[in-house]
């Protein structure tokens, strides 16, 4: 009988250390590939707000005509303006109509488009230039029709925020139990929605 002396191999217990270094670097590759395409979908997040901020300001410039059916007989139908309420977690963006002189959002204003971000994890904050406090909500943006004048206006009280004093908001967008935000800045003399990681560079 012919016997094969010395042959070569992988033993039981190195194949199973293969395995477990394999299976090691899949779970590593996995954490990884999840936590970016968490990141991903959150930038795409501040991407679409950003965005629909920039949709009113569009109407705004272009006078967009825009009207409601929930005006009386009475009421001028047509908008006024083109504004957007921030709340905690739920920006919306609506046509001001009704001939209304309050600038928040109420019952008769054409919504154009919500985003609501109650059950995903992410909220926001307003905070003015200069010293970062926080504003009250909710929060309004509006863009005048044919002027595009903007302005800020913070909490039911219709609190008008003073350009010369704060020269723009911003805009925080974070995960409510993460690590990630970002920043939508919002310049007072344009109204134009800017992308920024960190305040550190205004």
């Amino acid at each position: 009988m012919f016997i094969l002396k010395n042959t070569k191999g992988f033993t039981l217990i190195e194949l199973l250390i293969v395995v477990l270094l394999l299976a090691l670097l899949s779970t590593a590759a996995l954490s990884g590939f999840i936590g970016s395409q968490d990141a991903f979908d959150f930038f795409a997040k501040q991407k679409d707000i950003s965005s629909t901020i920039r949709t009113i300001r569009t109407f705004a410039v272009t006078d967009k005509e825009m009207t409601s059916d929930a005006c009386g007989e009475d009421s001028e139908a047509s908008a006024k303006r083109y504004a957007a309420e921030i709340t905690e977690n739920k920006l919306t963006i609506y046509a001001d109509t009704c001939a209304a002189g309050a600038y928040f959002l109420d019952d008769k204003d054409k919504i154009i488009k919500e985003l609501d971000f109650s059950n995903t994890g992410h909220g926001f904050q307003v905070l003015r230039a200069g010293d970062f406090v926080e504003m009250d909500f909710p929060v309004n943006l509006a863009y005048e029709r044919k002027t595009s004048e903007f302005s800020i206006r913070s909490s039911e009280d219709s609190v008008l925020l003073p350009k010369d004093l704060y020269k723009y908001i911003a805009i925080r967008f974070y995960e409510t139990e993460g690590d990630l935000e970002s920043f939508i800045v919002i310049l007072q003399v344009s109204g134009v929605p800017e992308n920024f990681n960190n305040l550190n560079s205004l």
